[in-house]
């Protein structure tokens, strides 16, 4: 069985730097963003191929056309004056990639709630790059870079790894893509840290569990307080 082809897309480049805003670059972010999922999606059975930042949109379809991709991943931050998250899918499109995109856009919301982030929705739109495309598509809007507190966010290199690993993970599921065996890349960091976001209701009990504790051993020998 061939084995899926993913391929990633940075939104903008060149002498394109899409949204600015709070001395960031839409550019600059999306290209971090992809060079950060990329290495989390080669720890599973696929091919990851990330698309030339070609500024003509038509040559970045061609090429995931003509590599006959499974699925394409543009990635893109906001801007305009508005705040959150949301995902793109073409207007006509069917029920595969319905899914896809609800799988992905919920791991990465999973993720973006805890920093309480807007979910602005699944929505569709008739934008190049998914009405191109002879594969799935989906276009994700990563917060909006001339937001006060969603630049904030942007400019931290931990939450773009931690965003970036919760869209790795969308697109796994949603392509039920299989862990390698042997991983080529050395992200057991990431699938240590991926364990624990979903241990962490069993780990905030213990530790709370192990404050009482504390309390109550401190009280026996002289009545401390935490």
């Amino acid at each position: 069985m061939n084995k899926k082809i993913i391929c990633l897309s940075a939104g903008h480049g060149g002498n394109d730097p899409g949204a600015c805003g709070n001395g960031l670059k839409e550019a600059d972010l999306t290209g971090d963003i992809v060079e950060r999922i990329k290495p989390r999606l080669k720890n599973y059975n696929c091919d990851v191929v990330v698309a030339p930042r070609y500024e003509d949109l038509g040559a970045r379809t061609t090429f995931a056309n003509q590599i006959k991709a499974s699925l394409y991943l543009s990635i893109h931050c906001n801007g305009g004056g508005g705040t959150g998250f949301e995902s793109f899918i073409h207007t006509n499109t069917g029920e595969k990639t319905k899914e896809i995109q609800a799988t992905i856009h919920n791991a990465a919301m999973a993720y973006l709630k805890k920093h309480e982030i807007a979910d602005r929705g699944l929505k569709t739109a008739n934008f190049q790059v998914l009405r191109e495309t002879s594969m799935p598509a989906v276009l994700l809007e990563c917060l909006f870079v001339d937001h006060p507190e969603d630049a904030k966010l942007l400019a931290s290199e931990v939450f773009r790894d931690g965003l970036a690993n919760e869209i790795a993970y969308g697109v796994a599921q949603a392509m039920n893509l299989q862990t390698k065996k042997n991983p080529e890349n050395s992200c057991q960091g990431c699938q240590i840290v991926q364990e624990l976001s979903v241990e962490n209701s069993n780990l905030r009990s213990q530790v709370q569990s192990l404050k009482q504790t504390i309390k109550e051993i401190q009280l026996l020998v002289g009545g401390l307080k935490c």
